[in-house]
Formats: C-alpha cells, structure tokens, sequence
C-alpha cells in the first residue's frame, strides 16, 4: 500500500488515547511525512535463503535407470527391473505404450514411445508372479540409491559370524625322540 504525504495522522480512539496505523510509504512521501514527526521507522534488506548445496552423488532417475539397463551388457538380467520401470514410467504420462507383439519364442514385446523425444523402446514382459514384484521392486530401488542392498549385508553378516569362531589348534602331545 502506497501512501501519499497527506495522510492523516492516527485517530484517537474512544478513549482519547491516539491509535497506531501501519502505512508503507514511497522513499520520496516517508522524507515528507517524516517531517511532520512520524514515530518510527525502520529498514530492512531481504537476502534469499541460501541455495541447497548440490547433492554429491548424483542419483538415476527412473527414465536414465530404464535406458542404461536396456543399453547395458545383458539387460535380461534386469527384465523384472525393465518392466516395472517401463510401467511406472507409462503411469507418469512419460512412456506411451503404442503396440505389443509377440516374440517367436512367445514372450510379450511391448513397444513404448517416448512422449518428448519420440524415441522408442522394446520392454519384454517376464510375466511377474505376486512374488516376484516385491524382489523387482526392491532391486529398482537399490539401483536408484534410494535403499541399500540386503545382500552385502548378508555377506557382512556371514563374515562376521566365521571370524567369531575361535582357531582350531592341535592338542595332541608332541613326540620327542629318544
């Protein structure tokens, strides 16, 4: 709100005690006003937060997790993965799936588009079991770097248990030579 120099001053309310107002003023109407014996005034200068720092360990997303394992060595080893990431990436309105054909081994081949870009991929469908799901799932996320693997942990544990076990040492009595 912009005032101008010939604002009134506060009104005295029922009491005859005079009332406060707020008023924002223009640099050149507040050295007007403030003439006229405004009470008090103050300046401030606004900083914006500081930026976030940028995340060392730069994370996959979906869309990159999905082009570098059908790009990779061996994608079938990822064909659960590839999947769900397919979907998922269909669901966000990214993929669109244009066609499904099958393979001549009779596996399902679905072709997705990609909605910007236009670039196609062919997503085979490993045909998921309700088990199954839970272990894709569980593999995209360790991939994305949203949870660590299970298995190193495992690994860890199975060391740590084979350290526990005191050395084997031979108690039989040595044979002296006579």
């Amino acid at each position: 709100m912009r005032e101008t120099p010939d604002a009134k001053p506060a009104a005295a309310n029922a009491k005859g005690a005079a009332e406060y107002a707020r008023a924002d003023f223009c640099g050149e109407c507040w050295r007007k006003v403030a003439k006229d014996g405004a009470a008090s005034a103050w300046r401030s200068k606004w900083e914006p937060p500081p930026a976030a720092p940028e995340d060392p360990i730069k994370k996959a997303s979906p869309e990159t997790l999905l082009r570098s394992l059908l790009e990779g060595p061996e994608p079938g080893n990822h064909a659960a993965a590839i999947y769900l990431l397919s979907v998922m990436l269909e669901r966000k309105r990214i993929l669109v799936e244009r066609a499904v054909h099958a393979a001549p081994d009779g596996t399902l081949v679905h072709v997705y588009e990609h909605r910007k870009s236009g670039d196609v991929l062919l997503v085979a469908d490993p045909h998921l079991g309700d088990g199954e799901i839970a272990g894709a799932q569980e593999e995209i996320e360790v991939l994305l770097g949203i949870r660590e693997s299970a298995l190193p942990a495992a690994d860890a544990a199975a060391t740590a248990a084979s350290q526990d076990t005191p050395p084997t040492t031979d108690t039989t009595p040595a044979a002296t030579a006579g």
